[in-house]
C-alpha cells in the first residue's frame, strides 16, 4: 500500500513539475515574441563618418572614405545550416547640398552570421564598413542607410562633408 501511495505520488509530482515547465516555457516564448516584435518597430542604429582625401590619379575629385557600422543585435537572424545568419545591406549617398541632386553613391552588402543565438543579441558587438567614393570639390550632405535584409527594417544616418 505504501508502495502505490508512492508511485502515486511520484507520478503527481512529474505531473505537476511537467505542467510547471510548460506554463515557464509559455510565458518565456510569449516575452520573447512581444521582445521580437518591439524591436522589430524601432529604426536600425547607423553610427557614420567619412575622410576625405587628395585623390592623385585625377585632381579634380577626391577619394572619400564613409566609415559606416550598426548593432549586430539590431538583426533579424534565421537558422541556415548549423549556425545563424543575417544580412545588413549599405547604403550611402553625397547629396551636393548646392543643387540636392545625388553625385555619387556606394553600397555594401555585410553577411552576419553567428553559432550561437545568444551570440548574435549581444548589444556590444559593432559591424563597421568602409565605402569608397570619388567626388568633386564642394559641400555635401551624405546619408547612409541600413536595411536587415530579412525584416526590411532600415535606419538612416546624416551628416555633412
Amino acid at each position: 500500500m505504501r508502495l502505490n501511495r508512492l508511485r502515486q505520488n511520484r507520478g503527481e509530482n512529474i505531473g505537476l513539475r511537467v505542467s510547471k515547465c510548460l506554463v515557464v516555457a509559455l510565458v518565456l516564448a510569449v516575452t520573447a515574441t512581444t521582445f521580437a516584435q518591439e524591436a522589430a518597430t524601432e529604426p536600425l542604429r547607423v553610427w557614420a563618418d567619412a575622410s576625405s582625401y587628395k585623390y592623385y590619379q585625377d585632381s579634380t575629385r577626391s577619394y572619400v572614405e564613409i566609415y559606416a557600422a550598426v548593432r549586430r543585435s539590431d538583426f533579424q537572424f534565421e537558422d541556415k545550416e548549423g549556425s545563424y545568419r543575417a544580412g545588413c545591406l549599405l547604403y550611402a549617398e553625397a547629396i551636393d547640398t548646392a543643387t540636392n541632386m545625388v553625385v555619387d553613391s556606394s553600397s555594401s552588402v555585410l553577411p552576419i552570421s553567428v553559432q550561437y543565438l545568444e551570440d548574435a543579441y549581444d548589444k556590444n558587438v559593432r559591424l563597421f564598413e568602409v565605402m569608397p567614393m570619388l567626388l568633386p570639390p564642394g559641400v555635401y550632405r551624405m546619408r547612409i542607410t541600413a536595411v536587415d535584409v530579412i525584416t526590411k527594417r532600415s535606419g538612416l544616418s546624416t551628416f555633412g562633408l
